[in-house]
């Protein structure tokens, strides 16, 4: 890594930190000692700060006792004391502490009504943040502000625009970049030209490939990373998430594993490493991680998280939710905890409250597949299929290489009596990488449409992969059907020995549906006086 670029971190972390702006700046921290064995150094060969200024602008003692009283969450306190700052640091900050007092005031009035409030100073600061604008006056960190004001106002485009001359002119603000991540529908959605041509780009477009469920470009954005981060954890953590969206568990818990070793204090992400051994029923993995969590933390959202991920995995769904719950009231933006909460609503059969809290985990998050495929599978329970299709859609749109979207995508249109759709997502989903179909639903749904729409030859097609499939895996229990399907096709086509040998497959299977024994013996019958005529002439 050049000395230039390590000259920047520390620049940017300085800038960062002297406007309260912690997660940001925590980022850059972490980035500035992954490069490399030389990023210990306390500072270049030019000077403490790598012979960049933090900024032109002296810090007044009214402005670091406001720091101060914002870090303390005193945030009207220190908003007063910057009441007459004329610098662009010194204006900032003073929105910045306004921005973050009105947030305080929603949560809490959010806490007691229980249902979502609204920031009251949002039309305040966007007026004097645009006036500002527009005078020509506004910095990096006004323009970031403004984005995030007119987002929580649903202004996207303008949001978008205003996040961007950010990142142009400051690109070292990791916040910024993902607020724009987060208001994009598509991954083509910004025009990367209005980005600056900046080794943080890569950054964000890696970011952007994960949240896009784009595995090759982000497995290829972070591995050119890595070589200049070697050391980066959240390179690492992002890499984990990726095989995560992609279902490869084992490879994703590995990566996880390494972390928590690396870095045993860490939590970001931790929730998605418990999803994983969730998915993976890990019991005792997954109370050690927990325990772990609550050691570190108690209180924080990740813990909660983890704490309820292993109580559901033990079926305690009420205390899962109660842990959930607790996980919001930390940060009721927490993605993960809304739509978890949502999937132990529907295992105790409240369709309401399951409804509520995917609703919620999709308007923070609309790409949030999870949500959406819980919102189908909710509606799915109330007998509403035209809701469930709709859902179930939005979950194959943001999923369109997960089988179990277009599984459940079929049955809807198989309920909905739309056959020719429903072969086509159960096609769909049989193409899939990671098809898992470990019952032979799929294939038999298949072979029964094709029949059903009058295509035998593509009907006995799937029942001879579900035979073979049986034959492999042991359990299969949809074997018999195939076989009388084929032996009656055969049957009717002449070739008597194929029929033949699926009578005699079901009667060697023995099952349960009398039925199918009685036309297996019926249609021998036939084969044996077909046999007797042709011997006959």
């Amino acid at each position: 890594m050049s000395m230039s670029r390590r000259s920047e971190l520390r620049w940017a972390v300085s800038a960062l930190s002297a406007r309260c702006l912690t997660n940001s700046a925590r980022w850059c921290a972490e980035l500035l000692v992954s490069c490399g064995e030389d990023g210990n150094a306390s500072a270049d060969a030019n000077g403490e700060n790598g012979g960049l200024e933090v900024d032109g602008e002296q810090e007044s003692d009214q402005y670091r006792l406001a720091r101060l009283y914002v870090e303390s969450r005193e945030y009207r306190r220190a908003a007063r004391y910057l009441s007459g700052g004329r610098l662009p640091k010194e204006r900032f900050l003073r929105w910045y502490a306004i921005y973050l007092a009105g947030e305080k005031q929603k949560e809490e009035a959010t806490l007691q009504n229980e249902s979502s409030q609204v920031n009251s100073e949002l039309t305040m600061l966007r007026k004097e943040l645009t006036s500002c604008r527009d005078a020509g006056e506004l910095d990096a960190f006004g323009h970031y502000l403004l984005g995030i004001v007119l987002k929580a106002l649903n202004l996207k485009k303008a949001a978008i625009d205003a996040l961007c001359e950010s990142v142009n002119k400051f690109p070292f603000h990791w916040g910024a970049w993902t607020e724009i991540v987060a208001m994009m529908e598509k991954s083509g959605e910004i025009d990367h030209t209005r980005l600056p041509d900046h080794w943080m780009k890569e950054f964000f477009l890696a970011h952007v490939a994960v949240e896009f469920q784009q595995r090759n470009e982000s497995e290829h954005r972070y591995s050119k990373l890595e070589q200049v981060f070697p050391k980066s954890v959240y390179i690492r953590n992002q890499q984990a998430l990726a095989l995560y969206n992609a279902r490869e568990f084992d490879e994703s818990q590995a990566i996880f594993e390494q972390i928590v070793e690396d870095d045993p204090y860490r939590l970001e992400g931790i929730d998605t490493f418990s999803d994983i051994l969730y998915v993976k029923e890990l019991r005792a993995e997954l109370s050690s991680l927990a325990h772990n969590c609550v050691k570190i933390d108690k209180y924080r959202p990740e813990t909660c998280c983890v704490i309820g991920n292993y109580l559901s995995l033990r079926n305690e769904h009420e205390k899962a939710v109660n842990y959930f719950m607790r996980a919001l009231k930390l940060n009721r933006s927490y993605l993960s905890a809304w739509t978890l909460m949502g999937h132990e609503y529907v295992e105790m059969k409240n369709t309401s409250a399951a409804v509520e809290a995917y609703r919620n985990a999709v308007d923070i998050n609309p790409r949030d597949y999870r949500a959406w495929y819980g919102l189908g599978q909710t509606y799915e329970l109330l007998c509403m299929p035209l809701y469930t299709l709709y859902y179930f859609r939005k979950a194959a749109a943001l999923r369109p290489s997960d089988s179990r979207m277009w599984f459940a995508l079929g049955n809807c249109y198989q309920e909905l009596k739309r056959d020719d759709r429903a072969i086509a997502c159960y096609e769909r989903a049989a193409s899939c990488d990671h098809f898992l179909d470990p019952a032979g639903y799929v294939l038999l749904r298949l072979a029964v449409l094709y029949e059903r729409v009058g295509k035998p030859e593509l009907a006995a097609e799937r029942y001879k992969e579900l035979i073979s499939r049986s034959e492999q895996e042991a359990g299969l229990g949809q074997s018999s059907e195939a076989h009388i399907y084929l032996a009656e096709y055969y049957f009717s086509r002449e070739d008597y020995d194929q029929s033949l040998s699926h009578c005699e497959a079901i009667l060697d299977l023995q099952p349960s549906d009398e039925q199918r024994v009685f036309r297996a013996n019926v249609l021998l019958n036939k084969i044996v006086a077909k046999r007797s005529q042709q011997a006959g002439e």
